[in-house]
């Protein structure tokens, strides 16, 4: 079992002129976000989920104790990982070997970063999810809040992750507000939240085009929205299903909602 983050597909084209690609063509849908089923993993694995499986048999004590190390190492990892921090320090790595040589052309080619995935998007697609536990659901809510606490918002909505790196970290915020958008609300696979998709859908069709100065903005206002209807979505689960429901056990929603509220206030 692994949790390494993924990597940029092999079958990716080429990045495009920004940090995100253009929108995919009807019934082109993306994928789920791409960390989402590595994060579910980890954490059934650590809080012995019925998720957790090891080739359909038991695992022995010591693939255990292994197992989950190696699933506790990844969430430390996911919750604390900046992609957007790392592909500038890329972007600048590059620029220093293009100036060091005689000319541009003979810079060595750079190392591609493998640092591709937004946690943000992962957890906001988590709690999305009808059939989560309550301590998948918390740990995103928590992690929500700690990356708004811990980054500036342009890191802490990590929406460009879900692209192959490009030349340039900054994009347009019509760009980052469509990533974003595709990656929680986008085709039938996605089992995002009517209430989510619909506040998202109404956000896209309100928002203007706009320049690179827009793109926290962006990601401002789609933070909001998105921990809105989070919460939203978390207590009306919660008061349909009663104490016993996949949702989670008795007063499990309150955590949740809290660690929601301290993120929409953050935000």
């Amino acid at each position: 079992m692994s949790y390494h983050h993924p990597a940029q597909p092999p079958s990716a084209t080429a990045p495009s002129s920004s940090a995100l690609s253009p929108a995919p063509s009807n019934g082109d849908a993306r994928p789920d976000p791409l960390l989402l089923s590595h994060l579910r993993d980890a954490l059934s694995c650590l809080y012995s989920l019925p998720r957790y499986t090891h080739g359909g048999r038991a695992a022995s004590p010591s693939d255990r104790a292994a197992h989950e190390r190696e699933a506790h190492a990844f969430l430390l990892d996911f919750r604390g990982r900046n992609v957007r921090r790392r592909r500038k320090s890329d972007e600048q790595s590059r620029r220093d070997a293009a100036a060091a040589a005689a000319s541009p052309s003979k810079a060595p080619p750079p190392e591609a970063s493998e640092v591709m995935g937004s946690a943000w998007l992962a957890c906001c697609a988590l709690l999305c999810l009808p059939d989560a536990h309550s301590a998948e659901r918390l740990f995103a809510a928590q992690t929500l809040l700690h990356r708004l606490r811990r980054f500036k918002l342009l890191e802490a909505v990590d929406c460009e992750g879900e692209n192959p790196p490009g030349p340039s970290v900054d994009c347009s915020g019509d760009v980052a507000g469509r990533v974003y958008r595709e990656s929680l609300a986008s085709g039938d696979q996605r089992r995002c939240h009517p209430l989510v998709r619909r506040m998202l859908e109404e956000h896209g069709a309100g928002a203007s085009g706009g320049g690179s100065a827009d793109e926290e903005r962006t990601k401002g206002e789609l933070a909001l929205v998105t921990l809105a209807a989070l919460m939203h979505v978390s207590a009306a689960s919660a008061a349909e299903a009663g104490a016993s429901s996949d949702f989670g056990q008795g007063d499990s929603v309150g955590p949740v909602l809290s660690a929601l509220g301290s993120a929409l206030a953050v935000a």
